[in-house]
């Protein structure tokens, strides 16, 4: 058995564990409802007000985020987690913890650099790549 494979294994056996079993998010229609949920919560950060409030209040600017992070990215990972579309199975080392930890760190602190945090606050498009890359 190569690494990958073991690797695979082990996400797999993790992801049971932490779901009560396989049954419950192998169900399509749990799956469609968390993509569903995720997406949703993606289009009320992206395509509501927030957007435009972002660059004035940072109430705003926060709530984006955490729709963002908090909600919707769990969401949307749960909903491929397991399936061909997972990128830990996809690509078990380059999305192994340690190493996305470290990259996810990175671009946090990239974007409050400064430079960054100014255009993010003052452009739509940096608020959108900010966002997207979070």
């Amino acid at each position: 058995m190569n690494h990958s494979s073991t690797t695979s294994q082990v996400h797999s056996e993790k992801l049971e564990s932490l779901t009560n079993g396989p049954e419950r998010l192998k169900d399509s229609r749990l799956r469609i409802g968390l993509l569903l949920a995720g997406l949703l919560s993606l289009a009320i950060a992206w395509l509501g007000p927030l957007p435009h409030l972002a660059h004035e209040a940072f109430f705003a600017h926060m709530l984006m985020h955490m729709l963002v992070v908090a909600i919707a990215a769990p969401l949307l990972s749960l909903a491929i987690a397991g399936t061909n579309l997972d990128p830990v199975i996809i690509l078990p080392k380059l999305f192994a913890p340690i190493p996305a930890s470290v990259v996810e760190l990175i671009i946090v602190w990239a974007w409050h650099a400064p430079g960054l945090h100014h255009v993010a606050r003052m452009t739509t498009w940096g608020l959108f790549a900010e966002q997207g890359s979070f």
